[in-house]
Order: C-alpha cells, then sequence, then structure tokens
C-alpha cells in the first residue's frame, strides 16, 4: 500500500473541489433567478419594483358641458347601452335593469372592451347626448361625463367601475339640480 503525499494531488483536490462549490452555487442562484423572473413575466406574482413610468397614460377626455337653459329629461326619453369595466359578472344586466325599471330604454349590456375604470362610473356621450348625459347623472351617483366626437347619436354610453355603489332610484329635486350643474373644468362642444 503506498500512501504517500502528494502534494499537487493534494492542491488538484481542494481546487475542484473550491469550483465545484462555486459553479454548482453560482448554478443554483442563476436556476432560482430564471424560475422567479418567469413567473414574475407570466404574472403569477408581482414584480417587486414599481412600473408606474412604464404604464399608458390614461387618455385625456373632454368633459362636455350642458346647455346654458339645460332642463331635467324624462327618463323615459334616454337610449343607453351599459357596459360592465369589473371584473363581477352580472353588474351591466343589474344595472340596466335599474335604468329601465327608471324608465330608461336599455338598448345593450356587455361587457367593456376597455381598461378598468378609475372612477365608479362614467358616461359617454356625443354632442346631441350632452344634456340627456347630465340628467342620467343625477341617477348614477360619482358619475363622470366623457365627451366621444365620433358619436353623432343620442344613445349613452354608461361603462360601469370597480367602485360603483348603484343607481339612485329617487334622487331629490336637489339632487337632480346639482347633477345639472357643469362639471369642473368641462368646455362647450355646441
Amino acid at each position: 500500500m503506498n500512501t504517500q503525499y502528494n502534494p499537487r494531488l493534494e492542491y488538484r483536490k481542494r481546487i475542484q473541489q473550491r469550483q465545484t462549490v462555486i459553479f454548482g452555487s453560482i448554478s443554483a442562484v442563476m436556476a432560482f433567478l430564471l424560475i422567479v423572473s418567469t413567473l414574475v413575466w407570466t404574472g403569477v406574482i408581482p414584480a417587486p419594483f414599481n412600473r408606474e413610468f412604464s404604464k399608458e397614460a390614461e387618455p385625456a377626455y373632454l368633459i362636455p358641458c350642458p346647455s346654458t337653459d339645460i332642463q331635467a329629461r324624462d327618463l323615459s326619453t334616454l337610449s343607453a347601452r351599459i357596459y360592465n369595466s369589473t371584473n363581477i359578472n352580472g353588474k351591466a344586466g343589474e344595472v340596466g335593469q335599474q335604468l329601465a325599471t327608471l324608465g330608461v330604454t336599455v338598448t345593450e349590456t356587455s361587457n367593456w372592451a376597455g381598461k378598468p375604470l378609475p372612477e365608479p362610473i362614467r358616461i359617454i356621450t356625443g354632442k346631441n347626448g350632452v344634456d340627456a348625459a347630465y340628467t342620467l347623472r343625477a341617477y348614477l351617483p360619482g358619475s363622470v361625463i366623457h365627451f366621444d366626437e365620433t358619436n353623432n347619436s343620442e344613445i349613452l354610453d354608461v361603462v360601469i367601475g370597480k367602485d360603483f355603489d348603484g343607481t339612485q332610484t329617487g334622487p331629490s329635486e336637489a339632487d337632480i339640480a346639482t347633477a345639472l350643474e357643469p362639471i369642473d373644468g368641462c368646455k362647450p362642444v355646441k
């Protein structure tokens, strides 16, 4: 049995052990980072940093002013399409039913194709439906009116946001008068 001490072999053995530990550790860290980055990329876990700078800005909408001689319209003369931007199923149908009970003609209820709303409810109108939108605003607390220059009809698009509490079935005369007042920052569209 030849158990002679060989310093060169001992040195190579220690180097190989160190290399194995170093490269094994680097490989394990890289595998972990690959798994975490894949989960972040697919949206399974949120990103560990704030990406506000890379989000698309909400487009600026024109808020139309009502006519100077605005009067509350009879709800039976209003037509609306109701859209749900929330993840709660049936919200558009529920609000559509409530508005139909009040006399509004509801022509459509479906899901909103755009992004979820930052406000509780949005009423989108063309130039022919501005006064109707202000009238409907009294029955939809927290609503914001947006102008769509491509819409030439009186049909209103009502988009429900996640913070919407529900329709107001019997607003007072003061509530209706307040709803008919111009929204701050509105612009005349006629």
